[in-house]
């Protein structure tokens, strides 16, 4: 009942800060088994990502100072809940890997690791303190990704999962992520190397 429920508020609420809550709440179970069956796990996922790919869609012009925030909690929540998925799982994640969720899923996703965390000053650009929710910073969740990414690659060697197209759309999904990410790094690198050559001369 209480993952139903904060499923819920995480995509229908109004108030930004009070998703921002529910989907912290979504990401504290430390172990697979506390989210219940696959049913259960499908629903929490499903509602992250749902939530994640509307989360600039508000009527409340107030309401959009919370964007930052939200889309860095949802974003936490999801890379927790990869890190703990199992075989079983598979077949929810890939149903919200459609062509059109995909793409903005992972442009939400390598912008959360490309920043630099989100804006300690309410009102501006995210939550202060305990609004903002409690998630590790881009960094550890490029870190996290990582290691989901090696695991369930690791599982299409095994006889039984390498054949699954669930496992493989994920792993690809994954794959595009890192694989974006890393170019994107690389050109911010050159670009800023480009400046400070040309601020020398």
């Amino acid at each position: 009942e209480a993952y139903s429920a904060l499923s819920y508020i995480v995509t229908s609420c109004k108030n930004f800060k009070v998703r921002i809550k529910s989907a912290a709440a979504l990401s504290v179970p430390s172990t697979r088994e506390r989210y219940g069956d696959a049913h259960q796990f499908a629903e929490v996922w499903q509602a992250l990502a749902q939530a994640l790919e509307h989360s600039e869609e508000t009527e409340d012009f107030l309401e959009y100072r919370y964007c930052a925030s939200l889309r860095s909690q949802l974003c936490h929540a999801l890379l927790h809940l990869l890190s703990l998925c199992q075989p079983d799982d598979l077949p929810a994640l890939r149903s919200s890997l459609t062509d059109q969720s995909r793409p903005v899923l992972q442009g939400f996703l390598i912008h959360y690791l490309s920043s630099k965390g989100v804006s300690s000053v309410a009102g501006v650009d995210g939550v202060a303190g305990e609004e903002a929710g409690d998630h590790a910073p881009p960094e550890d969740g490029f870190m996290v990704l990582n290691e989901t990414l090696t695991r369930l690659k690791g599982q299409l060697e095994e006889p039984v999962l390498n054949s699954s197209e669930d496992l493989k759309t994920v792993v690809n999904f994954l794959e595009d992520v890192v694989r974006n990410f890393e170019e994107m790094k690389e050109s911010d690198s050159k670009d800023s190397s480009l400046t400070l050559s040309k601020s020398t001369q």
